[in-house]
């Protein structure tokens, strides 16, 4: 983990490759602990770049564990989610919408269409949405994240950041500019009310703020 976190994803790689090959010489590839770090190794994968590599290994521990502990496991759906990100991460992304809507009717089925566990995979799901140009859908998804946070925290939207990022673009790709600059102004305040406006986040959410303001200008121009 201090190696991937410190950015040496293949001195990580090799050191996983080495704890598998003891486990697996021990009790098999299959127990608890092999299967975790099969699932680290094919993290490394990912963040090196091998997609390929890692949604073999994704749909090879998913398998496994749906055929031994059920679909309802945390630990499937887990995995089965790792898989749904390697495929948006190929740019394959109707395989990743259909792999991310058969985790959520699970995830639904154990905890209610309101369940915290699948919140993020519902933001995933529509960043999926979103590129295949469904925004419409992707933004529905995404308002539906905010209420549930804000209800459970009391937070406003601006505290979610990688959703409001998110559903901004939808808004973008509808077209719906005002809307868009908007949630994105908001998000702007409310980091530089927590953190100051030299964070990286106001910095970011500040760049943002600027990027669909001066789209919504484009806009404005071209419809006079």
């Amino acid at each position: 983990m201090e190696l991937s976190n410190a950015g040496k994803y293949a001195e990580a790689e090799k050191e996983l490759r080495t704890e598998l090959d003891a486990r697996s010489r021990l009790v098999g590839p299959n127990d608890a602990l092999a299967l975790q770090i099969r699932t680290g190794l094919a993290r490394e994968w990912s963040n090196q770049g091998k997609h390929a590599d890692a949604e073999r290994e994704h749909r090879a521990v998913m398998a496994f564990r749906r055929r031994e502990f059920g679909a309802e496991d945390p630990e499937t759906l887990s995995s089965w989610t790792m898989l749904a990100a390697t495929l948006k991460a190929q740019g394959r992304n109707a395989e990743a919408e259909k792999e991310y809507r058969s985790v959520l009717a699970v995830t639904e089925h154990v905890e209610g269409r309101e369940g915290c566990s699948d919140l993020w995979t519902r933001i995933e799901f529509a960043a999926v949405l979103d590129d295949q140009g469904k925004h419409s859908e992707a933004e529905k998804e995404l308002r539906a994240v905010l209420a549930i946070r804000k209800r459970e925290s009391g937070a406003d939207e601006s505290h979610d950041f990688l959703t409001c990022v998110t559903l901004a673009r939808c808004l973008e790709g509808q077209k719906k500019f005002a809307e868009a600059l908007a949630l994105v102004q908001r998000m702007e305040e409310g980091f530089e009310k927590r953190a100051g406006p030299e964070h990286p986040s106001s910095k970011f959410a500040k760049q943002q703020r600027e990027r669909v303001e001066a789209e919504w200008k484009k806009q404005q121009a071209i419809g006079k």
